[in-house]
Order: C-alpha cells, then structure tokens, then sequence
C-alpha cells in the first residue's frame, strides 16, 4: 500500500475547481549510473517512456555523469535520455561533476540546446550558446506551468536572467530546480558555509539564491534540487503564497544499491485537491519508498495558459 502524509497542514484545502492536474518526474544524480550501472539509468528512462501517458514533463537535477572528462560516461547519459526526445518535453541542468563549475564543453556537447530548441515546449536558454541554464512550459488542456533550471552555483547574471523570464510568466505557476540548494538537515546551502565543493566567488549557493530570486516571486511554488546525498524538506513563504523546497539524492555506490536503487520522484500538481502529491519510487524495484510519499498543500497558485516563445 502506498503511504501518504501530509506536510504544512496550515494550508486549507481549497474546493476543487476542476483545473489541470500535471505530473512530473524528477530524475535524481544519476552520476554513478553513468559510470558504473548504465543499465539502472536505462531503466528509468525506458520507464518513462513506457509511462508517458502517465506524465507531462521529465527533469533531471544535475551530475548527469562522475568525470566530466569521460565521454563513455557521457555516452551512457546521452543514450539514455535520448530516449524521450519526441517522446514527453525533458530539461536537464548541470551538477558540480559535469564540468567542474568552470568547463561545460561536454555537457554542451551532449546536451546542447539545438537539442531541444526543435521542441515547442522548450522556451529558451542561457547564455546564448549554452544549455546550462534553460526553462520551458508544461502545457496541458491550455494550462501550463513554467520550468526554470540552473546551473549549479549560478552567479547573479543568471539569476538576472531567471528573474527576467519568471517576471515575463509571472501568471505561471514555476517550479525551478538547480543542483545545489538545500541541505540535508532542510537548511539551505550557503557560501559562507564549509562544504565540498564550495561555489567560486562570485557565485550564488541555496541562500543566494533564495534572497536574489526566489523570495521575489509569490507564484514560485517548488524548489528542487539534487547533490546532496539524501532527502530533506523546507517551507517558506512569500507572502501569503508557500514555497516548498525538496533536496533528493539517492546515489549509492553500494554494488546492492549499484548507484541509487533506481529511485525517482514523481510529482503531481493537484489543482482539483490543491496540493502537491509526491511519490518515490524505483521501476527497477517496483517499489514505492513510502516514508517519502507525502502531500504538500498549497494556496492559490497562478495556473493559465503560456504565451509560447
């Protein structure tokens, strides 16, 4: 039996309204699959694409390969998720371990934005010749919702750039997602802290991001990110609107786990309930991680059509 809780029960359901209902998955570092078991990554991916008609969207939180030098890990990246091009809209963003914060040359290669600019849903990219930061639309019964990703450790002339296209759709609904951001213990990042790896001067860790970004946009309504090797939870608002912030991270370089355990996140954005209904569950196990099954309430979020690019 699948297990649901609720988190933020401050929240009141809303009565139902009939609105879209939108799912998405969320794909966590896939990093050691990439090296070491590329057949769990392929199970995931051909999951989702045998499971299309049960989801809208596909992202993927970072650290798409462990070396960033290695192009056979590159490869395995690249066949995989290549599996869904044409087949359901899929963003990706880079982690720490896909260029070393400074060398994107491979993950451009692989995952260049003349990949994607063939898709309607893909709206556009940042910089002009990179991929590293992207967004695009969830459209779905002529509702939809804004993705934004972004580069681990972004610096302020990213978030500019994120803040120029979230005031553009700011009667969408955005998820954003990121690689580093919050904390295992449900804090967030932050450049003074001492971790590893530490974002270079100049850029902008989960605090960062939250003061130059995120508290400026009430119809900002998740936040999601990956590196941190577990899961946690963080509720803040802005103003009267809940801004629910995930970390998930399963990798594990156990040879039982062989890099993760297969583990994905499945988010249902629920209008007709008002909530965010969240499952992980592994295709490669059949098995749902029900302590991590649980619904997150929300308030009014902005949800109408998007004025495509």
């Amino acid at each position: 039996m699948i297990l649901l809780f609720l988190v933020a029960i401050s929240a009141i359901a809303s009565t139902p309204t009939n609105k879209t209902n939108f799912v998405f998955v969320g794909v966590p570092d896939p990093q050691y699959y990439s090296m070491s078991w590329p057949e769990m990554l392929n199970t995931q991916t051909q999951w989702i694409k045998d499971n299309k008609d049960d989801s809208d969207f596909v992202i993927c939180v970072g650290d798409l390969v462990q070396t960033y030098t290695d192009t056979s890990q590159w490869n395995v990246a690249d066949t995989c998720f290549a599996q869904l091009y044409g087949e359901m809209p899929l963003l990706v963003i880079p982690g720490n371990h896909d260029g070393a914060t400074s060398n994107w040359k491979n993950y451009d290669t692989y995952f260049p934005y003349t990949e994607f600019d063939t898709f309607d849903y893909y709206g556009g990219h940042y910089p002009d010749t990179s991929n590293v930061n992207n967004y695009g639309f969830l459209v779905k019964s002529n509702d939809s919702l804004l993705f934004l990703g972004l580069q681990w450790c972004p610096n302020l002339d990213v978030l500019n750039w994120a803040d120029s296209i979230i005031n553009l759709y700011s009667n969408l609904a955005t998820i954003v997602f990121t690689h580093n951001y919050l904390y295992l213990d449900g804090t967030r990042s932050d450049t003074t802290a001492t971790y590893y790896p530490t974002c270079n001067t100049g850029e902008c860790a989960g605090e960062q991001i939250w003061d130059s970004l995120i508290s400026k946009h009430s119809n900002i309504c998740l936040v999601l990110n990956g590196h941190y090797h577990g899961h946690s939870e963080k509720l803040d608002f802005v103003g009267d609107s809940p801004v629910y912030q995930h970390l998930f991270d399963y990798q594990d370089f156990s040879a039982e786990a062989q890099g993760g355990w297969g583990l994905l996140r499945i988010y249902t954005m629920n209008y007709n309930m008002n909530r965010i209904e969240v499952l992980t569950y592994s295709p490669y196990l059949d098995y749902y991680k029900t302590n991590e099954c649980f619904n997150s309430y929300f308030f009014n979020t902005p949800i109408i059509s998007a004025k495509q690019k």
